[in-house]
Order: structure tokens, then sequence, then C-alpha cells
């Protein structure tokens, strides 16, 4: 207090104490010395130093004034474009004709040498009908949930699109793109198909990108050596233009080693592939609040808000979604997320409202046949099989199709409450009759099955009792890993469970084998195994969807093998609801005997 008063009598008196002396203490209490200095008039009525302090800062705020005038008239044009393309309609967000008959990525984005890069990588210069759809609407900046059916392009376009999308300086550093895949071995398809376009962008300018891990960056479950170099490239290279991740792997990243090591507090796209296979589109979205998509897509959209630091658009997001998904999934979204910024999104395709879909969903050149597998004992007490072919569903009239599709959910139930009552060894009994038929069927059928088969099991475990099994049969069989199909192999039997192969891509598979129908619960599994079977270029041709009185010629052949005790009623209303909801697939002899 004494050397505020010392301060207070220095300004006022503006005299100064000589050097070497120490200033006195008044002999007066607190109260006393603030009421001195109120009624001071040398402080009080100093009005020269009031009316110096108004002109130096009338004086200040003129120049601050005018200097904000100036910067303003410069930025003025950037403003009002930058207002302007913020707040444009949708319509007009649209720039591509999409009328035309070759649309190329170059239509959609400005950057040629990406664009070519692409091209020479995979040999495909036009853009799918799903694609033009979703990167029309990506290039506008216009959020989605597209639903799109099997083999049309959509894990590329996600990332297509991520690639293309330039950051905005105003975002500092920073990932600037995020996708997200249901399984590693897509993460790992993601990133050959990713490698293709760095090698063709460094063969045209080698000096554009110092690695690939500049360009994108891929996480997920593996052994302990591939994620500790993953842990490594994010390093050395903490800000990849695209980082393409499992949602769970990201999630334990961010747990274990904060947003400081993971920055994606500040991402301009999210791109979500096959969101339908991460979360049921069928249920609530706060009874799954818990599942790891909906708690990584809660997390960091929340960190958009809470560490922004710039005023550039919520992210950009990209769901993909296969049909038929119904419309109560985005009546969700919007009811229980806060992912989307509404104003700038548009939804893309067909969500069905009932239980069946407008269109095709499973392509017209695939067949499906069930064959019931009957075990007989031998004198010599071995086990033989017999093997006789299901008859086909009975679709009935138009009318009745609606009615007929409808049950999934109970049936559902009904399969986990049969399952819950079957022990272990009657489980491993049916999975080895069904191994025995399966033998059986390549046998009888031989020149049916000349080229490699794929074989699907309900889960892992089944996978190695499989592989076992046929091995001691003395047939060729391989666990499937993500290794490259090479359908030219004869009489090679490759063996996956039923998740690992959701969003593969088989080049030039032509024979699926499913031992089961644990492995066929409901329709979106239905659709994403008929999905799997593509062309030379990893695709699937547009005119293999559409109307379902339109017919095609069956190409592909998807062989259901079960247990003639194991099929009920039930069973065969399940397998005509998915052939139905699949849009009338056409029902194959796979023996030449029918029950």
């Amino acid at each position: 207090m004494l050397r505020r008063w010392i301060f207070a009598r220095r300004l006022a008196t503006k005299t100064r104490l000589p050097q070497g002396r120490t200033p006195e203490t008044p002999p007066m209490s607190d109260s006393e010395l603030l009421e001195a200095i109120e009624k001071d008039p040398e402080i009080v009525n100093d009005r020269n130093w009031r009316n110096s302090y108004y002109h130096q800062l009338s004086q200040l705020s003129g120049v601050l004034d005018s200097r904000f005038q100036e910067k303003l008239q410069k930025s003025l044009r950037k403003i009002e474009s930058y207002n302007m393309r913020i707040n444009t309609p949708i319509e007009e967000r649209i720039r591509v004709d999409l009328t035309k008959e070759n649309v190329t990525f170059r239509d959609f984005y400005s950057n040629v040498l990406v664009a070519k890069a692409i091209e020479n990588s995979t040999g495909i210069s036009r853009a799918t009908e799903f694609q033009k759809r979703i990167l029309a609407l990506a290039s506008g900046y216009v959020s989605t949930v597209a639903v799109g059916e099997p083999g049309t392009g959509r894990s590329t376009a996600l990332f297509t699109h991520g690639l293309f999308l330039r950051r905005a300086p105003a975002r500092g550093e920073g990932i600037n793109s995020l996708v997200l895949v249901n399984s590693g071995l897509q993460a790992v398809q993601m990133q050959k198909y990713a490698e293709k376009v760095y090698e063709s962008i460094r063969h045209v300018k080698p000096k554009s990108l110092p690695n690939i891990q500049t360009m994108a960056q891929f996480l997920y479950r593996a052994d302990q050596q591939t994620e500790e170099q993953q842990i490594k490239h994010l390093m050395d290279t903490p800000c990849p233009h695209i980082l393409v991740s499992t949602p769970q792997r990201l999630l334990d990243l961010l747990a274990t080693r904060g947003m400081d090591f993971m920055k994606v507090n500040s991402v301009a796209y999210i791109g979500v592939d096959d969101i339908d296979h991460m979360m049921d589109v069928d249920a609530p979205i706060d009874d799954q609040r818990k599942t790891p998509i909906v708690k990584l897509l809660d997390y960091v959209l929340k960190l958009q808000d809470y560490r922004r630091f710039h005023n550039e658009p919520h992210p950009q997001l990209l769901f993909t979604t296969t049909a038929p998904t119904p419309r109560s999934f985005l009546d969700e979204l919007q009811e229980n997320t806060q992912w989307f910024d509404w104003s700038k999104f548009h939804e893309m395709g067909n969500f069905s409202r009932g239980n069946m879909a407008d269109t095709c969903v499973v392509p017209k050149n695939v067949g499906v046949g069930c064959v019931l597998v009957r075990p007989n004992m031998t004198k010599s007490k071995k086990v033989r099989t017999n093997l006789v072919g299901m008859k086909a569903p009975d679709y009935g009239d138009r009318h009745d199709w609606e009615q007929q599709a409808d049950g999934e959910t109970a049936y559902v139930k009904y399969w986990k409450r049969k399952r819950s009552l079957m022990d272990k060894q009657v489980r491993e009994g049916e999975l080895a009759v069904l191994v025995s038929g399966l033998v059986k069927l390549l046998k009888k059928q031989k020149q049916n099955f000349q080229k490699s088969v794929l074989v699907i099991v309900s889960d892992e475990t089944s996978v190695f009792k499989v592989q076992s099994l046929l091995t001691k049969l003395g047939k060729n069989a391989e666990v499937y890993n993500g290794q490259e199909f090479d359908a030219a192999a004869r009489e090679r039997l490759l063996i996956a469970n039923v998740k690992t192969v959701e969003g593969m891509t088989f080049k030039s598979l032509d024979t699926m084998v499913v031992l089961g129908l644990d492995a066929l619960r409901d329709t979106k599994t239905f659709v994403s195994l008929s999905g799997r079977f593509r062309n030379e270029t990893g695709l699937i041709e547009q005119d293999q969807f559409g109307l379902v009185d339109d017919e095609k010629e069956v190409k592909n052949k998807l062989v259901v093998l079960s247990p003639v005790l194991d099929v009920g009623e039930e069973e065969r209303n399940h397998l005509r609801r998915l052939c139905l909801r699949g849009g009338l697939v056409k029902w194959i002899d796979v023996v030449g005997i029918s029950e």
C-alpha cells in the first residue's frame, strides 16, 4: 500500500526523490491513505493528464480504424467470394453434367496429375454411375449418405475424393481426410490401391511427393511388427493427407497416445465405407453408443468444435451403405446425432420404406442354389453323404411380395435360440457333414468347379477346422488372409469367414460355396456375399442392377450347403425371403437331383 501511495504522489507532483534517499512511511492507516488519495486535488483534478490520455487514445483509434478499413477493402472480394461459396444452394454446387456419356475424374476435379495417375494405375478412365453421383456431391462440398450396390466403386470413390480434396491453409496443421473402413483387410486392399496411384504420380512428377506416407497412411490390427511400423510412420510424418483406419484401431491410439499424436482435431473430410456393416441400420442409434464407429464419430466430430481455431466449414461427411437400407436410418441420424451439417446435406440412392428394395440389389448374373446334405452311416460305421437340391422357392404374386419379405427380425431371434441349444459336439459333427458334402459336390460336379472356389463359413474358428478337414481329405485348401485371388488355379479352395470378405474384391470369381445357413443370417450379409463376384476391373457392370423383371444370363453361382436335418420350414422361408429381397434372385439346380 505504501508503494502505491508513493507512486501516486510522484505521479501527481511529478517530483523525484533524491538518489539514495528512501521514502518515509506516512503515519496513517490504509483507510486514511485511501481517503487522502481520493481527496488529493493533484490526482483527482489533473485535467492535463486526462486530456493527454484521451488525445493519444483518439489518435490510436484513428490509426487502427484506417488500417482496418484498408485491410477490409483489400480482403472484401475474398470475403464475399467465401460467403457466396459457403451459402451456395446444393443444386448450384453440382457443376458437372452427369448426362455426358464418358464422365472422368477430371470432370470433377482440377488436379490433372492425380486424375492421370488414377487412370494409369487402375486402367479405369470412366467413373461408374455410383461414382458420378457421389463425386458430383463431394466435389461441391455436400455431405451425403449414399445407398449403392456392391461392385460399383464405393470404396474407391471415398479414397479418391480424399486424394483430390485440398487442405485450406486456415485449418492449420493436421490430417486433412479421414477414411474409415470395416476391417483390416479392407484397409490393406485400399493401401494397395494407394500404392499404385502413388507410383504413377511419382513416375510423372518424381519430386511431387517425398514418400507415400505423405500422401496416405493406414492403421489396422496386424502383427506386432506391422503395428510398430504404422506408429513409426505416424511419428515421422504426423500429418498425412489421408488417414485410412478401422474405427477400433483409431480409438485405441487416441486413448493411448492422445490428440497430440493423432492430429484429427481439424479434418476437412470424413468418409465411412459400408457403415451398415459397422452398425445396425435397423436399430436406434442410442442403443449403439458403445459401438466403435459411433463412439469414434461422436468424439472426432466434437473435437472439430471444441478445438476450432479457424472459420472453415464443418467437416464434410460421406457415408456409403448397401441396399436395402431403411429410411429410418436417415431419420435416426437427423434426430439423434450431431455429425452432419444438415444445411449442406443431400441423400443419395433409394432408401427403402418397406421390406422390398425398389430395384435388384443382387447382381442379375448371380444364381443361388441350395444343396441338402443327407448323412448315412454304412455297415463299417463310415459316414456317407447324399446330395439333393432344394426345390426352388415360390415367390407368389407381386402383391404378396411385401408380406413374404417380412419376418427377418423374428428369424434372427429364432436362429439365436436354436444355436444356443446346440452343444459343441453337435456343431462339430454338423461341420464335418458339410465338409464331406462339399468334397462329394466337387467330385460329382467336377466339370462345374474347374476354377478356384471361395468357401464361406460362419466364424473364424470354423475356418481352421474346415481347412484341416479338407486337407486330410486331400484337397488344396488355404485360409484367406487378403492374398490375391487366382481364379485360374485349378481345384483350389480358399476358405474365409463371412465377416472377413465384406467389402473385398475377388476378380474373376465365379463360384462361392457357403457352408451352413449360419453364414446367411440376414439380407445384408446375403447381398454382401453376392457382390463379391467381380470382373477383371474389380467392378460389376451397371446393367446387372435395375428392375427385377429384366433377366440376365447366370454366370456366377452362390451355392449353399446345409444338412437336411437342419432345414425346416423357418429355414426355407428365410432362403425365400433372402432371394425375394435381393430382387427375385434366380434359383439354379446345382446337383441335378431335386427333392
